[in-house]
């Protein structure tokens, strides 16, 4: 599934027409999926300017297999990160994630009539963050990389890092 790269949205290039200019069910299903995951980059930016770390916390999943340069940590130690974070008296101003590329894996699959999870996104991001720390503005501007996975109440973080903050 190619999205346009350098949009903030989960715009497929090309649109998602199958044969003959017809949407196929997976299709739909897809495009649906794609909706889904730009609503919880939303939610991701919203709660990171919100200075909400029990919201943020939440996105994670149960266990995330990279967290920075840690790895195999719990959602709890990612709440208790970002506690820290903002316990030293920094103040998030502007949050924004770019998509740079999309990558899908994995497959849903129907369990006694009911679709268990099993997808996920690899996403190259552009992160941009203005804060405030000590009276003083701060910004940065880098490539981040998040594995989201489908989980029965919807998309978590399971991976997350950042590449060499970009020059400005």
């Amino acid at each position: 599934m190619a999205v346009l790269v350098g949009s903030p949205c989960w715009l497929p290039a090309g649109g998602l027409a199958g044969v003959a200019g017809q949407r196929t069910p997976g299709a739909a299903r897809i495009g649906s999926s794609e909706a889904k995951v730009d609503g919880f980059l939303r939610e991701f930016e919203q709660a990171s300017e919100a200075n909400d770390a029990n919201v943020k916390a939440a996105l994670y999943g149960e266990v995330v297999d990279r967290y920075f340069l840690k790895t195999h940590v719990t959602r709890e130690f990612v709440y208790r990160d970002l506690l820290d974070w903002l316990s030293r008296g920094r103040l998030i101003t502007r949050f924004r994630l770019t998509v740079l590329s999309s990558e899908r894996s994995g497959e849903d699959t129907v369990q006694g009539g009911r679709e268990e999870a099993g997808e996920q996104r690899t996403l190259l991001v552009r992160k941009e963050a203005a804060w405030i720390a000590g009276g003083e503005k701060k910004t940065l501007s880098t490539r981040s990389q998040f594995i989201l996975r489908r989980a029965g109440d919807g998309w978590k973080i399971v991976s997350e890092r950042d590449y060499r903050p970009e020059s400005r």
